[in-house]
């Protein structure tokens, strides 16, 4: 399995129960995995604005085809 195809596999989750427990090394270890930690945090932040941003793009999709209805129906009238 190439790299790339393990990345896909690791879900939100799996990155979600990694930043607890580097927060816990951290405060047990100190500073040296504050970069192992931001790349966590950084990974949840992006997953959630991609998410948001489909939510976005469905809800425009939704009323635009809504939309479209209403103007075909003012046209044909």
């Amino acid at each position: 399995m190439s790299a790339k195809n393990q990345a896909s596999t690791v879900t939100t989750e799996d990155i979600q129960k990694a930043y607890l427990k580097y927060a816990n090394i951290i405060e047990k270890y100190g500073d040296i995995y504050l970069p192992i930690f931001e790349r966590l945090e950084n990974e949840l932040l992006k997953r959630a604005n991609a998410e948001s941003t489909l939510e976005r793009a469905i809800r425009i999709s939704t009323n635009t085809q809504i939309d479209t209805r209403i103007d075909t129906q003012i046209d044909t009238h």
